[in-house]
């Protein structure tokens, strides 16, 4: 039996003044320190999960039989700092994450982790099944209309409204307005124009927009995965700073925490973090709101089919907040890359762009902190991907499935992620299987590449130093009519949220986008605006000029 007492530290006053906490008995196993060392590499599957690992703070609970050697370092970490109490949860679709693994949940009595809850604050999940609509209904034509309405409809990738849709700014105000409202920082950022031009838009990266249909009923399904876009990455890297700040008054070394900096729950800064993060969750399900009810008028127009909102379900696994942990004890529980899987609950867990998802039911097992995967998990980098899956194999993997199977989204091949079967065996005693979800249509953004001597390597993530200088780069590129020559440029300021977490961390320089490469089927009449902000004026007015030269030719 571990202890909960004897498993996590902090200073005494701290634990005066913490109100959600109250300590208790939690019954685990534990693994020797051989099998610790092969678990840097791989479990047998033989043994029951989860798998307990010892550490000199708090015990890991992990479920599944492997994780890379950095994301379990990085969870080691986490257990041996004064955060979490009992024990450490993780998922099998565990990978590395900025300060925290992605798959990661822990409760706390005293402090909360910016980075501990994502820069995508709020991501989740949305599944609506179409009443009256079967597979064997929908025919290729159909298909391919819905995936071309959808993206002339809903900007993807870096791209954003140029108009705010309707009912956009009542969206805004009853947010701010209710009884938890944001802090004076976050009300000065909802004044860029961003936070209501990105409201009803994708991101990149893993978001989709799809439509599938359950394997046994062949009931047709839509789904989509969206979150907080740039407003939540903001937040998160404005209170980043603002709790690596505080340690370092303290004399802590931020260095060791390597991101993973934290700040006491019941100070005012964590009370502000508290706040800002709750609205970035309700803007998160407000923008994946706006993208339903476009993907449902489609659906409407295309197949005369409605909604089924009776089993809509709509999670989201970035956040952090004070929950029941049994026997009375209030605990602040946080979620990265996780989702909530209590007793009953309703979940969605995804996999890749060409496997389908899972509709779930939670089984509310304290043992994950009432926890399940929010998703399948990469098992290679966005880089490695490109490297090691051909075009080929990529657009094998999508056959039969109306996509865009295009190159700059191959790091989204299904080859690219863990096997969403065995993730979901490996969760079995957290979350049932209520729905297998088959894919019929995706849509995905596109994020292309400026060659490499136009891209700043030495920048770092969320260093705060935003640099406008790509208004100049569109008034003197588009404004004298070279959009008509099939090249656009577009202005405004980076979104880095629309990129893996992950990935990320391996690869910090956003790349910019060269829209002469953008995809044949883009559409020129569309309001999407792609953006970044990372350049120097300098090196705008060389991209300038050159591109000016290369159109000329």
């Amino acid at each position: 039996m571990y202890r909960l007492s004897s498993y996590y530290r902090r200073p005494a006053a701290a634990a005066a003044s913490s109100r959600c906490c109250t300590r208790a008995l939690f019954s685990t196993t534990s693994l020797s320190s051989q099998q610790q060392q092969q678990h840097h590499h791989h479990v047998s599957s033989d043994q029951k999960l989860p798998q307990i690992i010892p550490t000199k703070g708090v015990p890991i609970h992990l479920y599944g039989y492997e994780i890379e050697p950095q994301a379990l370092d990085q969870v080691k970490v986490l257990a041996e700092s004064p955060l979490p109490v009992g024990y450490v949860s993780v998922m099998p679709d565990a990978h590395l994450g900025k300060g925290v693994t992605i798959g990661t949940v822990f409760a706390s009595d005293t402090y909360v982790c910016p980075n501990a809850v994502g820069v995508d604050i709020g991501c989740g999940m949305a599944a609506i099944p179409i009443d009256g609509l079967y597979q064997h209904q929908l025919r290729h034509a159909h298909k391919v209309a819905i995936q071309q309405r959808i993206k002339e409809r809903i900007p993807t990738g870096f791209a954003q409204h140029s108009t705010m849709l309707p009912g956009t700014q009542r969206v805004l105000e009853e947010i701010t307005e209710d009884n938890n409202p944001p802090t004076e920082y976050l009300k000065q950022q909802l004044l860029l124009p961003r936070v209501t031009s990105q409201l009803g838009t994708l991101g990149g990266g893993n978001h989709f927009l799809e439509v599938v249909y359950e394997d046994k009923t062949e009931q047709v399904w839509c789904m989509l995965h969206s979150g907080s876009r740039n407003i939540g990455n903001r937040v998160a890297q404005h209170y980043d700073t603002v709790a690596k700040s505080m340690l370092n008054k303290q004399g802590v070394d931020t260095k060791k925490l390597n991101g993973m900096n934290y700040m006491p729950i019941e100070s005012q800064e964590g009370q502000d973090y508290l706040r800002d993060m709750a609205w970035c969750q309700k803007y998160a399900y407000h923008n994946r709101k706006a993208m339903k009810e476009i993907m449902l008028e489609i659906m409407d127009k295309v197949t005369h089919c409605q909604a089924d909102m009776t089993h809509a379900v709509n999670i989201h696994h970035n956040y952090c907040q004070c929950e029941d942990c049994g026997d009375g004890r209030k605990l602040y529980v946080t979620r990265k890359g996780a989702t909530s899987a209590a007793q009953g609950e309703m979940g969605i867990i995804p996999g890749s762009m060409g496997t389908g998802s899972y509709i779930t039911r939670g089984k509310g097992n304290l043992q994950s902190w009432n926890s399940s995967s929010h998703g399948a998990g990469r098992r290679m980098s966005r880089v490695k991907a490109h490297a090691n899956i051909s075009q080929e194999e990529f657009r094998k993997s999508m056959s039969g499935i109306v996509c865009d199977a295009h190159p700059s989204v191959r790091d989204e091949a299904p080859q690219a992620y863990k096997d969403l079967e065995s993730v979901m065996e490996q969760q079995s005693s957290l979350t049932e299987i209520v729905h297998r979800l088959l894919p019929l249509v995706n849509v995905k953004g596109f994020e292309e590449k400026l060659p490499k001597k136009y891209r700043r390597h030495n920048q770092k993530v969320g260093s705060g130093a935003t640099r406008s200088f790509m208004a100049k780069a569109y008034y003197s590129v588009v404004a004298p009519g070279l959009a008509q020559k099939s090249m656009r440029m577009f202005s405004s300021q980076v979104d880095t949220s629309s990129r893996d977490e992950s990935e990320l961390l391996r690869d910090p320089s956003p790349e910019m986008v060269d829209a002469r490469h953008a995809p044949s089927d883009f559409d020129k009449s569309s309001s999407a605006v792609v953006y970044r902000d990372f350049i120097t004026e300098e090196e705008a007015d060389v991209l300038v000029r050159d591109l000016k030269a290369r159109l000329k030719r």
